[in-house]
């Protein structure tokens, strides 16, 4: 540690220590000789799947750790191994509650763009997922405040994926929003919150069928104060007319994200 702190590193990633197998007292030594060096240093744990059971153990030495095994370009597998965009659902929604400023619940990295020369699962490619699929990943990724970790090749990004991965209005959910969380699950419709900066409210809806959805609900349903908001699809940059509610249909396995203000 003192050799990585000589060399100006801030950022230690230390694999096979936070699952299969779990070792405490390794990211214990770790994090003291961390301490010794009087450098500030992110400390990230992988792999996953990290329980939320140890979550308390985690937070006094690690700052980063996986959630979950690791996640590539499909939408759904059904193989047990590599995860899917749809299997993280459920896990952002347990640890949505541990993500703050020094702590930072790790979804893995995001498979967009090309990948290449040599992936860690099948040949090099574009990614898999559709468009809708990868807008769908970067908003829940996001909004859940999960490290955004490019997996793509940087020499070859293309418009889409660039764009994809530089809009301030997404990064800043993501940096500084509080207070995130899964607040309804009906099927595979699924609803996030969270509060931004100047009072301004955020709120995903996501469509995880293989159809079209429509979604009607006041704003109230999903425990935001009641009332009007003036609202910005921040995607599409789509501002709508201030309303007490939403109605709109989702294509399948897409998303929206809206700022609301009142």
């Amino acid at each position: 540690m003192s050799q990585y702190a000589g060399w100006g590193v801030d950022f230690i990633k230390v694999d096979c220590i936070s699952d299969h197998p779990y070792k405490p007292g390794e990211i214990q030594m770790i994090h003291k000789a961390i301490a010794k060096t009087h450098r500030q240093m992110l400390l990230s744990l992988s792999p996953g799947p990290t329980s939320p059971s140890i979550a308390k153990e985690l937070l006094p030495y690690a700052q980063m750790w996986r959630i979950s095994d690791d996640v590539w370009d499909f939408w759904k597998n059904t193989r047990h191994a590599p995860r899917s965009v749809h299997d993280q659902f459920e896990l952002a929604a347990a640890w949505a509650p541990y993500a703050r400023p020094g702590s930072w619940p790790d979804a893995d990295m995001l498979p967009l763009g090309y990948l290449g020369p040599e992936p860690g699962d099948g040949v090099a490619r574009q990614t898999r997922l559709t468009p809708a699929e990868q807008r769908t990943m970067m908003t829940l990724w996001s909004i859940m405040r999960s490290p955004l970790i490019v997996g793509a090749n940087l020499t070859k990004l293309d418009d889409w994926t660039t764009a994809l991965l530089t809009n301030r209005d997404v990064i800043e959910i993501n940096q500084y929003a509080h207070d995130q969380r899964q607040v309804a699950r009906e099927g595979n419709t699924v609803v996030w919150t969270a509060e931004g900066r100047n009072g301004k409210r955020y709120l995903a809806l996501f469509n995880l069928n293989d159809g079209d959805k429509r979604i009607t609900r006041t704003y109230a349903f999903y425990n935001l104060p009641s009332g009007a908001y003036r609202s910005r699809e921040l995607w599409t940059n789509q501002k709508g007319e201030p309303s007490d509610g939403i109605d709109v249909t989702l294509p399948a396995h897409s998303c929206m994200l809206l700022e609301l203000t009142r």
